[in-house]
């Protein structure tokens, strides 16, 4: 795949000219330096030498020879606070709403989320600035799933949601292939499955796309031309064989994986993990806050078998009912997905799906999965080991337990009820772990450090005390 080289220095130079000109005429580049033949844009937009990618609230491009991360922002002076930060922020950056940026005609394009549920396509100068609507190419019942920016032309792949005018008929799922032309905003679909089908797109050029078709019988290849916006069917040696990269792809069919772990069933999830969590609280409040209750701490402290003992045993109690009512929770959701789409090439690459294509670690799928799990009982043992920390504190079990289903239970209600930004300043985001780990490894260690150490320690602190200490 060709593209254009020095980019990343470019956009550097453009950057350092900006930021550096006060009072200065703002300098522009010749629309064809800033651009590339071809740039897959999903979840992030690679080009030749970087990456454009939305990181904690900001608009970065991503060298990849240096690894550093620039802000989308021309403002002399600027900070680049997002707006978690600091909800005032004037950053150009700090846009919240705009996701997938790509370079296209010495403009920046991205698209936006509407309340409604669609997206928009969005332009601004190169500095991030004054972003203007350019037309609606995502309905509320469609999903963007990806795509590749090819000339003037992003080839896409969308999921619409099918609901019958007969109102007897089930409604179901269809993936379609389109193409928007950014010039004049002409959206066209060259393909259509119905149903349980997919359609996956494995990579390719700046002349052509390869892609995998789910059917009845089995996967189907095709190699489809741009300009002909015709597709052909292609042979390949074996399906577990890397098809287009080179980093281990292997095609996949994804949309079980998708419901089991993926963006597309995270209200689903949240439900079945608000169990999980209650269930620990639940187990964990009343262990210490019984004792509170009756007024016996103190004279179990003073027993042969009081302390130490004692408190490692209740613990072990408690998290033993939390992972039960967790396999319990987690058994059904398999099931039901197992049910209705095969779960195949578990020893595939993590990477080789398109959703999960920014994975932190490119494992196999079981791996992942077993990752993901092992990351919510880790999460849901803080929450029990919490949990009897604040009932120490409180030493009434009711109080303890309202509590604690406040702090830990009520993120995961507000992010079902549609406020996503919670997701990472809690919980949830280890207690799902698929976002997390579609970010990087310093939000990733972050979030452990903060969740997992700091909570732990303190927790740890405060049952010390209770147990070693007569007080």
């Amino acid at each position: 795949m060709k593209r254009r080289r020095f980019i990343s220095f470019v956009f550097v130079l453009i950057l350092c000219f900006g930021m550096s000109g006060c009072g200065k005429e703002k300098k522009t580049t010749a629309p064809n330096k800033f651009q590339s033949d071809y740039m897959e844009v999903w979840g992030g937009t690679t080009v030749e030498e970087g990456d454009f990618r939305v990181i904690n609230g900001l608009l970065y491009y991503i060298d990849f020879e240096t690894m550093e991360g620039i802000p989308i922002c021309n403002k002399p002076n600027c900070r680049h606070i997002s707006w978690k930060e600091d909800r005032n922020t004037k950053c150009d950056a700090a846009n919240i709403d705009i996701s997938t940026v790509f370079p296209y005609e010495g403009k920046l394009y991205g698209f936006r989320s509407l309340s409604d549920g669609g997206s928009e396509l969005v332009v601004s100068d190169l500095d991030g600035g004054d972003w203007k609507s350019k037309g609606m190419f995502i309905t509320a019942e469609e999903i963007f799933q990806g795509g590749v920016v090819v000339g003037n032309q992003m080839f896409f792949l969308k999921d619409v949601v099918v609901r019958p005018e007969d109102h007897i008929t089930e409604m179901r799922t269809d993936t379609v292939m389109c193409v928007l032309n950014f010039d004049t905003m002409e959206l066209k679909e060259l393909r259509r499955e119905k149903g349980v089908f997919s359609i996956q797109f494995l990579g390719g050029t700046k002349d052509y796309q390869i892609y995998s078709v789910q059917e009845d019988n089995g996967i189907k290849c095709y190699q489809f031309d741009y300009d002909e916006e015709e597709s052909k069917e292609i042979s390949l040696k074996n399906r577990t064989q890397s098809v287009v990269k080179a980093d281990e792809q292997e095609l996949v069919y994804e949309k079980g994986y998708q419901l089991l772990f993926g963006d597309k069933a995270v209200k689903e999830r949240l439900i079945g993990i608000l169990l999980c969590v209650i269930a620990a609280v639940y187990s964990a409040s009343g262990v210490l806050g019984t004792e509170y209750d009756l007024k016996v701490m103190n004279l179990l402290r003073s027993t042969k078998r009081g302390r130490k003992e004692l408190f490692l045993k209740k613990l072990g109690v408690s998290f033993g009912i939390t992972v039960v009512i967790f396999v319990l929770v987690k058994i059904p959701a398999i099931l039901k997905v197992v049910g209705e789409y095969p779960l195949e090439c578990w020893g595939a690459k993590v990477r080789s799906m398109m959703f999960a294509g920014q994975s932190v670690i490119n494992c196999s799928i079981f791996g992942y999965v077993l990752m993901l799990m092992i990351m919510q009982l880790v999460t849901l043992f803080v929450i029990v080991f919490s949990t009897m920390a604040l009932s120490v504190v409180l030493k009434d079990s009711t109080m303890t337990m309202i509590l604690s289903l406040l702090l830990f239970g009520g993120p995961l209600l507000i992010e079902w009820g549609g406020v996503p930004i919670v997701h990472y300043l809690s919980l949830n985001s280890l207690l799902d772990g698929h976002q997390i780990l579609q970010g990087n490894w310093l939000v990733l260690i972050s979030e452990i450090v903060i969740f997992w150490g700091a909570l732990s320690f303190a927790a740890g602190y405060v049952l010390y005390c209770a147990y070693e200490n007569r007080r």
